[in-house]
């Protein structure tokens, strides 16, 4: 399925979405595709804090990925929604937590589904590559304004990035669980399974299609 352009809707819209799509990358990972002793869980993160809690209410869903000794955060996936990109503050925020999480070693898949704006011009990758390579050129090329991006954590941390454009297919990308260790992760089915439980009426504003 096509990627759509999500700013034709509010920010409801692609919330209902990153929370279905969520669910089913959980479902995903923890049905087969995670190697033994790994799991992922739909955690609430608060956007300066690793530290996850169920009860946390008006927190952003976040995928963890976690490892049975300890119970230690390897990777997190991160779907970047409207509300990360409306403030400055909020774009420093949420780049904060990942530039934490990358330095403590913990692996990060970033998807930015939305258009850069004032606030992060080069798109949340660029806001956040900035960080580690400030020489970089980290400028989205013409025509493909959305950015799905792997990163290993340690130091150096390095990054695997995708350019995508409306109406292109989700690529899969590499969820890295070590530095040489990843797994395929593919990020279509669970997109359109997501928009499948959309209303129709709404997906017909989103394609428009007369309803």
């Amino acid at each position: 399925m096509p990627v759509h352009d999500w700013s034709l809707l509010g920010a409801w819209a692609f919330h209902d979405l990153h929370l279905a799509w969520v669910a089913d990358l959980q479902k995903a990972l923890n049905g087969g595709l995670l190697p033994s002793g790994f799991y992922a869980l739909a955690e609430c993160h608060a956007e300066d804090s690793l530290t996850a809690s169920a009860s946390q209410k008006g927190k952003r869903r976040t995928i963890a990925v976690r490892h049975v000794s300890g119970h230690r955060v390897v990777a997190l996936i991160e779907i970047v929604s409207p509300a990360n990109k409306d403030r400055k503050a909020h774009v420093t925020a949420f780049v904060n937590k990942l530039v934490s999480a990358l330095e403590l070693g913990i692996h990060v898949l970033l998807i930015d589904l939305f258009p850069p704006g004032k606030h992060d011009p080069d798109g949340m990758h660029g806001a956040l590559w900035d960080r580690f390579d400030p020489d970089e050129d980290a400028a989205l090329p013409e025509g493909r304004p959305f950015t799905v991006a792997a990163y290993t954590g340690g130091h150096p941390a390095k990054a695997y990035v995708s350019f995508v454009a409306i109406g292109d297919a989700l690529p899969a990308v590499p969820l890295f669980l070590a530095p040489e260790k990843y797994v395929d992760l593919e990020l279509e089915p669970g997109y359109t399974e997501a928009y499948g439980g959309m209303p129709e009426f709404w997906r017909n504003v989103i394609e428009k299609r007369s309803a």
